[in-house]
């Protein structure tokens, strides 16, 4: 539950990166869905040619503009609205491919959706002291306009469809009641709750009726904290756990060795992990502490190791591959025979364990996608997580591109290039009860949402979003 650089976008998707060899719009008609090719396990993969291109339900060109470049541009929804943003600049487009606004932001803002509504996030203008003021706004996606805005310290965030801005008053004063932490509606800005927070505060995730929240030091002293709060009241619960001063490793509770590893919430509980202080040899790599408390009272529930990666096969841990499940319930890892398996961080146990060596590049919560290997020739085998069988298999994408992505949403599941060519950039994409679709987008990947997914591509100045129905 770290927080990254830039804010990914919250249109109910997920994006993990697979390395080796290898927002929903509401449409303006209902498209009706492709043939589907059925791949069953042990069926050879098709051959490496190029599928029929998707037809295109609509595309709009955007000529760069000053400091924004389009060819990194991301195109998602709210609602039934479609939005583009790249640097400054954020873009409200018709579901008929026509430009419809356009919000030019001072600096390069951080965007998020919530509850249907745009909520943008850029530094304030004037005095620059710790922690540095932002400006957080809730946009309506229909028009472009602003609905509220709010001063906030740092960290802000999105979960959960409720929007939570610190605040923090005076300089390097070190006093716990100079930060506060607010819940806000994400379309009035009206504010739930607010809480004291004793330091700047993020809020880092929700399960249930239960947020787990981070406050770290305004200056160099100080105690960083992970505690869980009661999303409705924002009252204190049972987990407060002390971390590092700098730099985000937690501590177990007392009497236990420090966390270096991610940390989740999942059915309840708080799941803190470890992976230092373990390794002893290059084959001990790879595996993760884990301690369950109950996120209300604090209480152990549990206590297990899991091995992550089999650091001799894939010559490294999961650098860059997905931890856990779409639904953020079942963590990904391998047995020590370096095959498959689902952990249920709910249950504190393996839910299922594949029966051949593999890597677990994608999930939810009833299937599991594995890039397998088998005669030289790497596949992917989507997995039945009830049943164990395969549902299908396909080896095209592995045969194309070096490093891959998953995006799923919804009944659908895509598979693109992280880097690609001119002539090979296109989205394959997946019936998850049947296998891969008879036609693929073409172009870059930029973006996804309930039915739909858009590439770009550039020419000179111009590059052009185009959307495809996914069915």
């Amino acid at each position: 539950m770290h927080r990254r650089p830039h804010r990914e976008l919250a249109c109910g998707m997920l994006a993990l990166v697979v390395t080796g060899c290898s927002g929903g719009g509401t449409p303006a008609e209902t498209a009706p869905s492709a043939p589907v090719r059925t791949i069953v396990a042990g069926t050879p993969s098709p051959s490496p040619t190029r599928p029929a291109a998707a037809e295109t339900a609509w595309s709009i060109g955007l000529e760069d503009d000053g400091d924004t470049r389009w060819r990194d541009g991301q195109l998602f929804s709210a609602g039934d609205r479609f939005m583009v943003t790249a640097g400054e600049q954020l873009r409200g487009i018709t579901d008929q491919g026509k430009q419809a606004w356009k919000r030019t932001f001072r600096e390069e803002p951080e965007i998020s959706v919530a509850d249907g509504v745009v909520i943008a996030v850029h530094r304030k203008g004037g005095k620059h002291a710790w922690p540095p003021p932002k400006v957080v706004m809730g946009i309506d996606p229909a028009n472009g306009r602003t609905l509220w805005k709010a001063t906030s310290s740092p960290y802000e965030s999105v979960v959960g469809g409720m929007v939570y801005t610190p605040v923090c008053r005076g300089e390097q004063t070190e006093r716990h009641d100079d930060c506060r932490l607010s819940a806000r509606d994400p379309r009035t800005g009206r504010v739930r709750w607010t809480i004291s927070a004793e330091h700047v505060a993020t809020v880092t995730g929700r399960s249930g009726d239960v947020l787990t929240m981070t406050t770290r030091p305004k200056g160099y002293r100080g105690k960083h904290w992970l505690m869980t709060l009661d999303a409705a009241s924002g009252g204190r619960l049972g987990v407060r756990v002390e971390k590092e001063r700098f730099g985000g490793e937690l501590l177990y509770p007392r009497g236990q060795k420090r966390v270096s590893g991610p940390t989740y919430l999942a059915g309840g509980l708080v799941i803190m992990t470890s992976k230092s202080g373990q390794v002893k040899t290059f084959k001990e790599m790879c595996r993760l502490d884990m301690v369950a408390l109950n996120a209300r009272t604090g209480a152990k529930k549990w206590k297990k190791r899991i091995r992550l990666a089999d650091a001799e096969q894939d010559r490294g841990c999961r650098s860059g591959l997905p931890d856990v499940s779409a639904d953020g319930h079942g963590l990904f890892g391998v047995d020590e025979r370096g095959h498959p398996l689902v952990f249920d961080l709910g249950k504190g146990r393996v839910r299922w364990t594949g029966d051949k060596p593999g890597t677990i590049v994608a999930g939810d919560a009833k299937t599991a996608l594995v890039q397998e290997e088998a005669d030289g020739k790497k596949t992917l085998t989507l997995y039945d997580l009830s049943s164990g069988r395969a549902r299908w298999n396909d080896g095209v994408p592995l045969r194309f591109w070096g490093e891959i992505r998953a995006t799923t949403v919804g009944n659908r599941l895509l598979v693109h290039p992280g880097d690609c060519s001119r002539d090979r950039c296109y989205v394959r994409v997946y019936d998850l009860a049947k296998g891969p679709l008879d036609t693929v987008p073409t172009g870059v990947y930029a973006g996804a949402g309930d039915g739909w997914v858009a590439t770009r591509e550039t020419s000179g100045e111009t590059t052009t979003f185009s959307v495809s129905r996914t069915g």
